[in-house]
């Protein structure tokens, strides 16, 4: 949490190292699991990494439709909380002094919202705030980046979301991004800075995106299935359930 992003709390991590030490625990990023082996000391033998996974025929790629010459639209998908700092993301956006200019949608909502649209008006960016979104996976598709600025991550769905949808990615480099995202895209990610971030995007300008976002779905399919992320629990509970029978009754 944004709490312990620069380090654990000394009282949790003893009650984590007490209360999970006789328990299977399960952790959804290898960042999280290098946490639960070396700072709260659980036994390696009770430690399951899972990835996360997402339905790979929801979320996929659209035909290539931007207007040679146009901006790129950048999407964000995060709570509007501050450990995201999309202000990061908007002074990037600004430091950055894109040409032509970048569209730049947010999805999602929080106690930062207001703050956030006020600082947009005052950099002049481009920016639309959508709200909530039942259901975004037309916003990637409808997107040429997406990008990222979290102070503090694990294993984010929502770039997953977009590495399926064939979206390169900019972001800070926390939690397991790094490791999530093609090798094509590494250059794309930066440190939790305004200029770094800026430099990502300046670089982006530099790259073929259609190939790094190709990179991207193929690295999702191999990695961030749901049918894999599901097998990998089945195979974990089964031995809980009578008969190791998990199916619905």
């Amino acid at each position: 949490g944004p709490e312990e992003r620069q380090s654990q709390l000394r009282r949790r991590v003893l009650t984590r190292r007490i209360a999970l030490r006789r328990s299977e625990v399960v952790v959804p990023s290898s960042t999280l699991n290098d946490i639960a082996r070396q700072v709260w000391r659980l036994p390696p033998r009770r430690l399951h990494y899972i990835a996360n996974g997402i339905d790979l025929e929801r979320f996929h790629p659209a035909a290539p439709a931007r207007i040679e010459g146009s901006g790129l639209t950048v999407l964000c998908v995060a709570g509007l909380r501050a450990e995201k700092n999309l202000g990061r993301l908007l002074r990037a956006l600004a430091l950055a002094d894109l040409t032509p200019r970048p569209r730049l949608l947010i999805a999602g909502d929080g106690p930062e919202g207001a703050a956030l649209r006020d600082l947009a008006a005052r950099l002049s960016l481009d920016v639309e705030f959508l709200g909530d979104i039942a259901d975004p996976a037309p916003l990637y598709r409808a997107a040429d980046l997406f990008a990222l600025s979290s102070d503090t991550e694990q294993m984010p769905l929502s770039v997953i979301e977009a590495m399926a949808s064939g979206l390169p990615v900019i972001a800070t480099a926390v939690g397991d991004i790094r490791a999530m995202v093609s090798e094509q895209n590494r250059p794309l990610l930066a440190h939790c800075s305004d200029e770094a971030l800026a430099g990502a995007f300046r670089a982006a300008g530099t790259m073929d995106l259609t190939v790094i976002g190709a990179a991207n779905r193929r690295r999702a399919e191999t990695l961030f299935d749901v049918a894999r992320m599901t097998a990998d629990w089945l195979g974990l509970l089964a031995p809980c359930a009578p008969n190791g029978d998990l199916r619905p009754r």
